[in-house]
């Protein structure tokens, strides 16, 4: 299709997609399923089998309404399949996706990433996202491995086999900055691995499992407002893990997950390497947590 086109699905129709579907120019795609059986063959090795929707090296593509199913239904990892996300955008900009739904992938349900196959390093830049569910992911719910201004709204994640939501690019001096996330749900939490570009914020969130933040040599804050975790962690790996990062937690509530009609009791939060928490109207359930030489926590009424 040319650039500008724009492809409306017919209603309920469904597509067989084994060897993906990519988009290199703009162009609009609206509805339809998306289907990936491709998992049934022997995998070869990682590398081998591509996104079933990926956005390579594009500018103002828009994706709605759409479902993208997997052949994971089981939701387990497996290292050879990992390049099966469900959508995967790689150094495009401009991109739009609204209401997508993401099942029973071997990858993640959304890959944010650089085209480092064709060493492009340019961050994905200017995300929209309206609306996005992943579920059963076989991997990460969300990678946000590089992308810079991105704006998700309505995203929600179950069941991912690892990280809800994971800021990790695996390349030195890489990463994401300048995202807002508003209105989401995740499961098996929140992971800040690699260097931040930028601030990134959550707004309206509910959130379970954990939050661990690394620090780098940029120091972006990640702030929580209005949101909740519900720790279920084992004790004494602490809930909320802060090391050398700047995090705020602002009208927010942090409880335990019961298991067995027993309370869990890992610790709160740990903050070390000079990380800095900060709780502004939060209500925690204890026991609090504690923090090493140099590291502080502070806590506003």
């Amino acid at each position: 299709m040319p650039p500008g086109s724009v492809f409306s699905s017919p209603p309920s129709a469904c597509y067989l997609v084994n060897e993906g579907l990519t988009i290199t120019h703009s162009l609009t795609l609206i509805g339809g399923v998306f289907d990936d059986e491709s998992s049934v063959r022997t995998p070869s090795g990682p590398g081998r089998h591509r996104p079933i929707i990926q956005i390579l090296d594009a500018s103002y593509v828009t994706v709605s309404d759409i479902t993208v199913v997997g052949a994971n239904a089981e939701g387990n990892f497996n290292p050879l399949l990992v390049d099966l996300a469900g959508v995967k955008v790689l150094s495009s900009s401009h991109v739009t996706l609204n209401n997508i739904k993401v099942m029973n992938t071997f990858g993640d349900g959304l890959e944010l990433v650089a085209d480092l196959g064709h060493q492009i390093y340019t961050a994905d830049r200017y995300l929209t996202v309206n609306g996005f569910t992943t579920r059963n992911a076989g991997r990460q719910g969300i990678t946000f491995a590089a992308v810079k201004n991105a704006t998700l709204t309505n995203v929600h994640v179950y069941s991912p086999a690892a990280d809800g939501f994971d800021f990790e690019s695996d390349v030195q001096g890489q990463g994401s900055g300048n995202v807002a996330i508003t209105d989401c749900s995740f499961q098996h939490g929140l992971n800040v691995v690699e260097s931040l570009m930028g601030p990134v914020s959550l707004t309206r969130c509910t959130g379970a499992s954990w939050v661990a933040v690394q620090g780098s040599p940029f120091n972006q804050p990640v702030t929580f407002t209005d949101s909740s975790l519900k720790c279920e962690n084992r004790a004494p790996i602490p809930c909320i893990s802060v090391r050398g990062a700047t995090v705020t937690f602002n009208r927010m509530t942090v409880s335990r997950h019961r298991l067995y009609n027993e309370v869990m009791t890992e610790p709160a939060w740990y903050v070390s390497r000079g990380g800095h928490l900060t709780m502004i109207d939060t209500m925690v359930t204890g026991p609090t947590g504690s923090n090493s030489i140099g590291s502080t926590v502070t806590i506003h009424p």
